[in-house]
């Protein structure tokens, strides 16, 4: 005998948030009753929140209490690594640092990053991590000094941040 067709929705553990899985109510045209994880029961329309990293063991019952069926889903843990800049950067077109932007590896779900020069004068505003400032302001390159930037983004968990700093351009 196959197992029925189980319908899920899971969202996988990021920065400090655990895991999540929410079920259809039927397998198959069968009304789900309960669903068991551990030692806890949920209803159908539970969103089955706190799962960690791995793999998660879950039996779904029908509503007399037989069960339908049983099924392992893998909860990963998604990176959280925050954003950080380099204080340094050079514009010269060898394709090595020729971008201000932040480390690639994060993954903010909401993102602005905006650069002044010292005069307060906005040159330069992304709202994605991938795109960098390339050291010029309006199609010309600003000379070699310091510049100031402000980042204000948001991580997976929610966690709002704001950071500022400068940033020294060499040509």
């Amino acid at each position: 005998m196959t197992k029925p067709y189980v319908s899920y929705t899971a969202k996988n553990a990021i920065c400090t948030l655990a895991g999540q899985v929410k079920f259809n109510t039927y397998v198959e045209g069968v009304a789900i009753g309960t669903i068991k994880h551990g030692d806890q029961n949920y209803t159908p329309d539970e969103t089955i929140r706190g799962l960690s990293a791995g793999t998660n063991h879950f039996v779904l019952l029908d509503k007399q209490g037989c069960i339908i069926t049983e099924l392992d889903i893998t909860i990963t843990q998604d990176s959280c690594e925050p954003v950080t800049f380099f204080n340094t950067f050079t514009p010269n077109g060898d394709g090595v640092n020729d971008l201000f932007r932040p480390n690639q590896s994060s993954n903010p779900i909401a993102y602005k990053l905006t650069v002044f020069n010292r005069l307060g004068q906005r040159l330069f505003e992304s709202e994605s991590i991938y795109d960098g400032w390339n050291g010029n302001y309006n199609g010309k390159p600003v000379p070699t000094g310091v510049y100031y930037w402000m980042c204000n983004y948001t991580m997976g968990d929610g966690q709002v941040e704001v950071q500022k700093g400068h940033v020294t351009l060499l040509r």
